[in-house]
């Protein structure tokens, strides 16, 4: 009685370790984004970072922008026959802005906006697909 209680537990171990094998799941990404800190007078400035421009019609240069690159997350999906594994990871960074001036006759006159050297403000993993091991559910 012992024996066949043991074998049928057995068997559905193994079925249960098959199926999470293969967890069935594909990925989704949401693209970057670019968070931006307040804005303060300034001159009229054209900003690109990582191919994305950012420009203002007024003249302004922005304290701060956040940098968040794109973020994979696993989605169940019943007829893929793949898993999802940690590929890298992705720095999130915070670029800070100097609004560069001149002082002439007591008046403040705005030269450039200048990018200081971006800081590290995280990390986002980034996924990617495996296959799942053919016969496997």
């Amino acid at each position: 009685m012992y024996r066949c209680l043991l074998i049928l537990l057995a068997l559905a171990s193994t079925d249960l370790a098959r199926a999470q094998d293969c967890p069935h799941l594909v990925i989704q990404t949401i693209p970057s984004k670019i968070i931006e800190g307040p804005w303060v007078a300034c001159v009229a400035t054209t900003i690109i970072i990582d191919g994305q421009i950012i420009s203002r019609s007024r003249k302004e240069c922005p304290r701060w922008l956040l940098l968040i690159p794109p973020i994979d997350y696993p989605v169940s999906a019943p007829e893929s026959n793949t898993r999802v594994v940690r590929s890298h990871t992705s720095e999130v960074l915070l670029f800070e802005f100097k609004c560069r001036t001149t002082t002439q006759f007591f008046i403040r006159i705005p030269l450039s906006c200048d990018p200081v050297k971006p800081v590290n403000a995280g990390y986002i993993d980034r996924l990617k697909l495996i296959a799942c091991a053919p016969g496997r559910d």
